[in-house]
């Protein structure tokens, strides 16, 4: 089973290329429909209107609908994160196990 490390990284790295491929849909998806990012308002609680307090009402609004577009940049940010660094180790355990039998073949030969 020589083989079985070497294949092992190169199907991890095919998983987090495949992850990476769904992040960037993903992210056209939600950056490019507008009734998408309307949703994440949701989660945003709006600040109680108080009485005489207009500007404070309208930075508390603003600053909501800011969020709601920041929200879904930092999840695609860290679902790309996440993705690249399992593509990252599938390389490194490809690259490390062609450093090992590169030494066994060298033990062998000598």
């Amino acid at each position: 089973m020589q083989g079985a490390g070497r294949v092992t990284g190169i199907v991890v790295f095919l998983f987090g290329i495949a992850l990476l491929a769904f992040t960037y849909f993903l992210g056209y998806l939600i950056l490019t429909d507008v009734e998408r990012l309307k949703e994440y308002v949701n989660l945003i609680p709006l600040p109680q209107p108080l009485i005489g307090e207009e500007l404070v009402d309208a930075f508390g609004i603003t600053l909501s609908k800011f969020l709601s577009y920041i929200i879904p940049i930092v999840l695609l940010f860290l679902l790309g994160y996440i993705a690249s660094k399992i593509s990252y180790y599938g390389i490194e355990i490809w690259r490390a196990k062609l450093v090992t039998e590169e030494k066994e073949i060298s033990k062998v030969q000598a």
